[in-house]
């Protein structure tokens, strides 16, 4: 974890009060079990500055564009995902980590893109069911159920940094950061061990 360690606290030096860059750890290869399990155990933990549960169809096109359409709401939101850094990838036990740090850009209706692509078929979509759970600390754990377009379901697991605007030191934040992607790591084990 030391050499993730170093890449995290370059990012996070470099991007870590940007708003418009996300600085998210992922687990790979989550079972629906353990899934549930981990947002059992995040509902009973309490303590959150904020719990949301949304819906949205994600549909994506060429250039990066992805349309989101809030299921509750109607409301679409665009947006281009650039990748900063090459995604760091580790083991840690039996558990896959995924580290990425992408600029996210959205896009009106109006912009050329968007219209661009508006009457076009879209390459793929998405039907996400994701509930997230803010620290008062900046982080957020998004848990999300995904249906694709063939109706295979996955589930993802993943804890960003969110606290641009909070006065948390960012080498304290890059540390906090290490600490609860390895609490998460040691609840997945646990859970596939039992």
């Amino acid at each position: 974890m030391d050499n993730i360690a170093a890449s995290l606290q370059e990012w996070m030096k470099g991007f870590g009060r940007d708003g418009s860059v996300e600085i998210e750890m992922q687990l790979k290869n989550v079972s629906k079990t353990t899934f549930k399990h981990l947002m059992s155990k995040l509902k009973r933990t309490g303590g959150w500055e904020a719990v949301q549960a949304t819906e949205t169809l994600d549909r994506f096109f060429p250039s990066f564009l992805r349309t989101s359409c809030n299921m509750s709401t109607g409301e679409e939101t665009h947006t281009v995902k650039t990748r900063l850094k090459d995604p760091l990838d580790l083991t840690l036990g039996s558990v896959g980590v995924r580290f990425h740090a992408k600029k996210e850009k959205i896009l009106k209706s109006s912009d050329p893109l968007v219209l661009r692509h508006a009457a076009s078929r879209h390459l793929s979509s998405r039907h996400k069911q994701r509930v997230s759970f803010r620290t008062a600390t900046g982080f957020v754990y998004d848990l999300t159920r995904v249906k694709n377009e063939r109706g295979r379901v996955t589930y993802e697991v993943e804890l960003e940094w969110a606290g641009q605007n909070t006065a948390l030191d960012l080498e304290a934040a890059t540390q906090s950061f290490i600490r609860q992607t390895e609490n998460l790591v040691a609840l997945v084990q646990w859970y596939t061990s039992h």
